[in-house]
């Protein structure tokens, strides 16, 4: 919010809250859902078909797919320790992706 003198001049601004009433509700709300509605060991389906016995036999998996993207990130922290050498570490490392743009002919 902001606070302007009678020549348009700024005379004060009150930053507005990041989250207001509603959003806070929703953000807990998400917050109990996950914990109490889907299953725990993160595979993201809810604990009532997760811990069915007689639901697992109906659960199919299909064959696996590739992320090609977490294939190079994974090529590239193995790159990285072997060129590192002994001792080196991924602590705090983080390593993004980016398409390469095109070359200019």
């Amino acid at each position: 919010m902001y606070e302007y003198d009678e020549h348009g001049r700024l005379l004060a601004s009150t930053p507005e809250p990041e989250w207001d009433d509603t959003e806070r509700e929703w953000m807990l709300e998400l917050a109990r859902w996950r914990s109490e509605v889907l299953c725990p060991c993160g595979c993201g389906w809810p604990v009532q078909i997760a811990h069915d016995e007689m639901a697992a036999r109906e659960i199919e998996v299909p064959p696996p797919t590739r992320c090609y993207v977490a294939t190079k990130q994974a090529d590239a922290r193995k790159a990285y320790l072997k060129a590192a050498g002994a001792g080196a570490t991924l602590d705090g490392l983080l390593f993004g992706a980016r398409i390469r743009p095109p070359t200019s002919r």
